[in-house]
């Protein structure tokens, strides 16, 4: 999920304790101000390092904030592990499997920081997107569709993409309190239906 620019620093360093923290206070930053409102200063004062390693371990800020905002899990094989499922249940398995990348320890930091970037980087927006509705819910609906997979597997990213955004960005108190096993079984609902049940005519209508 995204791509990183090469760093001037050697592979040795990657696990370095100070790039992790400075990875951490960005995603914190990213995730709090907006991609475009994060401050080099900022970033290396939350990780409690000297600024100068952020050129060390990054090269500039563009590596840095591209390093914070990319996740590692592959969408495409997390849609093949929901496809595991039967078709009537991979509504609720597609729900529950983005649920785990953005809520997951090793995932969430980045993920939502790739989330909130996605709000005013139109190029991470851009990606965002085609990982989610290409990637994962094109590579569903095209195994468990009727017709018109394309169009269900935008609607279906866009109900996802919102809950993201109420739960873990403004915290919409509704969302963020009701519990992971309850989202995945009323919004995987509302995904199934979109996935499988007949599309209104005049959602149809708008695309041709």
């Amino acid at each position: 999920m995204g791509n990183v620019e090469p760093s001037t620093a050697g592979n040795g360093a990657s696990q370095s304790p100070a790039r992790q923290l400075l990875l951490r206070a960005a995603q914190r930053e990213i995730s709090g101000r907006g991609y475009d409102s994060v401050s080099l200063r900022s970033v290396a004062r939350g990780a409690a390092v000297d600024p100068s390693l952020i050129r060390h371990y990054f090269g500039s800020k563009q590596n840095l904030l591209m390093a914070a905002v990319t996740v590692q899990e592959d969408l495409g094989k997390i849609a093949a592990d929901v496809l595991e499922a039967p078709a009537a249940l991979v509504g609720s398995r597609a729900v529950d499997a983005l649920l785990d990348v953005w809520e997951a320890p090793a995932t969430s930091a980045p993920a939502l920081a790739r989330l909130s970037a996605s709000l005013n980087n139109p190029q991470i927006a851009y990606e965002f997107k085609e990982e989610l509705v290409t990637s994962f819910f094109l590579a569903i609906a095209e195994r468990v569709s009727p017709d018109h997979p394309r169009l269900r597997a935008e609607l279906a990213a866009g109900h996802l993409m919102a809950l993201a955004l109420a739960r873990y960005l403004i915290a919409e108190p509704t969302m963020a309190e009701t519990s992971r096993a309850e989202l995945t079984r009323v919004v995987g609902r509302t995904v199934q239906r979109l996935l499988q049940e007949p599309l209104a005519p005049e959602v149809v209508g708008r695309r041709r």
